[in-house]
């Protein structure tokens, strides 16, 4: 984007990571359903959203399926125990080591949080406190389309404008 443009509209610009594209509509699609995905009725059930990728700054733990083995890989005893506290404690440390072994930098500074100490729905945006600056104006973003149903809204010249670099 020509950057009179950024400056003159005092856009503000999100990386969505560090790598090339070759165009900025392929950057757009994760921004996109990264808020539709927030309004009421997308992800079908509304608790779909509790748990979620980077919650607490870590990878997801691993997932597993029906059926209980499969080509002789078996769901990990623990999470058929129905002992939640073990369950919890095991999400946790298993997205601790998949974060440390994929994406060490997520690390970094980072205070110990428990996973399930979480409060139900804390990954939502609705808070304008758990941002940091260019998520933050997201966050009002997708307040502002959420309070409005997202369809046909027409989004007012104080709310933020966007550059997808």
């Amino acid at each position: 984007m020509d950057e009179r443009v950024i400056e003159g509209r005092g856009l503000r610009e999100i990386s969505i990571g560090d790598y090339i594209l070759s165009g900025g509509e392929i950057a757009a699609f994760p921004l996109l359903d990264a808020c539709v995905r927030l309004l009421p009725g997308v992800m079908g059930k509304a608790e779909s959203g509790d748990d979620e990728s980077f919650e607490g700054g870590l990878l997801e733990y691993p997932h597993f399926t029906r059926p209980r083995d499969w080509e002789g890989r078996s769901i990990p005893d623990i999470l058929l125990s129905g002992d939640h506290a073990r369950i919890a404690r095991w999400r946790r440390e298993q997205a601790e080591k998949l974060t440390r072994e994929r994406r060490p930098t997520l690390l970094r500074g980072r205070a110990k949080i428990r996973l399930a100490a979480l409060p139900k729905g804390s990954n939502r945006l609705r808070g304008r406190n758990r941002a940091p600056a260019p998520e933050a104006a997201l966050a009002q973003l997708v307040e502002h389309l959420i309070r409005n149903e997202g369809v046909g809204v027409r989004i007012p010249q104080a709310a933020p404008v966007f550059s997808i670099t």
